[in-house]
């Protein structure tokens, strides 16, 4: 059945409402088109978030429609196909005592001549007033840790949230490297969490201990016996996680990347190339579907990119930054051929690597003395807790 273009518009137009439009009254329900339920579902599953959540209220059906597991699914599926960054955002705020956190629209950020316009949002409320940092962000989930130990699931489109229980290796000392990513196999959204022991210089023990929302529990599975996991960034991409690695050995430093299969919990070693000028750290992020990492050396920070995945030789220089290692910049989305957005200090830039210019945005209400969390995700309805139906 072929859909008029009058019914079109009146479904638009109640997706258009403010968000503080959010009762439908009775004559708001008789002018709704009188529509099949699988052309209903086919303009609901193309709408943003904000809009579905309002939405709900419109009847039991739709409630029913937009809370459903295949629906989430295909509006997910929808929306990481749409447009590039049209439904993705960032979210930052103080890494130190946050009591609020803000979004934008990464193509604001992108466009030449539009502002960043950011909207300001509670945090989950365990993690008020506490130091945090984000883990990682996969499916319109992001997985938040605070200086409590804390983890906490949370969709910042529909504001829920759930905390996890605390993980076998809670209270012990030591570096924990974390990551979140989804299990396609099983449907199930995971945390890892990697425990670096030293006992002395250069020997460590580490735990391993895999969190599942499915069932809402932690086990330890095989110890991870490789090189140093740094905590400092983690990636999901092909259905793994991804840490940089580090192995010294009295003046020399041997460098790769570690990745944990998410459906078999395996880890293999992706080989790294060998930098000519010295550096003084590195961090790692995606470029489509490569691995990227920004490589700080002494007055500049170098971008490459990992062509054809696991294959050394295909790792690719794409473009310089000139900010030096004291400016220590965390990737949040590389560009191809374009340029990158950052975390940078206390703020968050983005590079155009064609005209070397750069774009700054100071954080709102950050100050000049915090450091900034910073992460993108895609908008969904994924609900952070399997026993949730949306809305209840």
């Amino acid at each position: 059945m072929a859909m008029r273009k009058e019914d079109k518009m009146k479904i638009g137009r109640y997706a258009a409402r403010p968000l503080s439009e959010t009762n439908f009254y009775q004559e708001d329900l008789e002018a709704l088109p009188d529509l099949p339920q699988e052309i209903i579902i086919e303009i609901l599953s193309r709408l943003p978030v904000r809009s579905l959540v309002k939405f709900r209220c419109v009847s039991k059906s739709w409630s029913s429609i937009i809370s459903s597991p295949s629906f989430i699914k295909t509006h997910l599926k929808i929306s990481s196909n749409s447009r590039k960054y049209a439904n993705k955002s960032l979210v930052f705020g103080h890494t130190n005592s946050p009591s609020k956190l803000y979004t934008c629209y990464l193509y604001s950020i992108l466009s030449e001549n539009s502002t960043a316009n950011t909207m300001e949002i509670d945090p989950p409320l365990r993690m008020q007033g506490h130091q945090l940092s984000f883990v990682g962000c996969c499916n319109g989930l992001v997985c938040i840790l605070n200086s409590r130990d804390i983890l906490v699931l949370w969709n910042p489109s529909t504001r829920k949230s759930k905390q996890l229980p605390y993980s076998p290796n809670h209270g012990n000392h030591g570096y924990f490297a974390y990551g979140f990513g989804y299990d396609e196999s099983h449907d199930d959204y995971k945390v890892v969490e990697i425990c670096n022991i030293c006992y002395q210089p250069f020997s460590f023990e580490t735990p391993v201990n895999v969190y599942s929302l499915v069932t809402n529990s932690w086990r330890r599975i095989q110890d991870y016996l490789g090189p140093f996991v740094s905590p400092r960034s983690c990636v999901f991409m092909n259905n793994a996680l991804h840490w940089p690695v580090a192995r010294s050995n009295h003046d020399k430093v041997t460098r790769s990347i570690l990745s944990f299969n998410m459906a078999e919990e395996t880890y293999q070693q992706i080989p790294v190339f060998k930098l000519e000028n010295r550096y003084f750290g590195w961090s790692i992020g995606i470029l489509e579907e490569c691995l990227v990492t920004c490589e700080y050396c002494e007055f500049w920070t170098e971008v490459w990119a990992l062509k054809e995945y696991g294959v050394k030789e295909s790792w690719t220089k794409l473009f310089t930054i000139p900010l030096s290692f004291e400016d220590t910049i965390l990737p949040l989305l590389v560009i191809e051929n374009s340029g990158i957005v950052v975390k940078c200090g206390l703020g968050i830039m983005l590079y155009n690597s064609q005209d070397k210019s750069a774009k700054h945005w100071e954080l709102p209400a950050l100050g000049n003395s915090l450091k900034t969390a910073a992460a993108t995700y895609i908008e969904s309805l994924v609900s952070p807790d399997t026993e949730d139906e949306l809305g209840a």
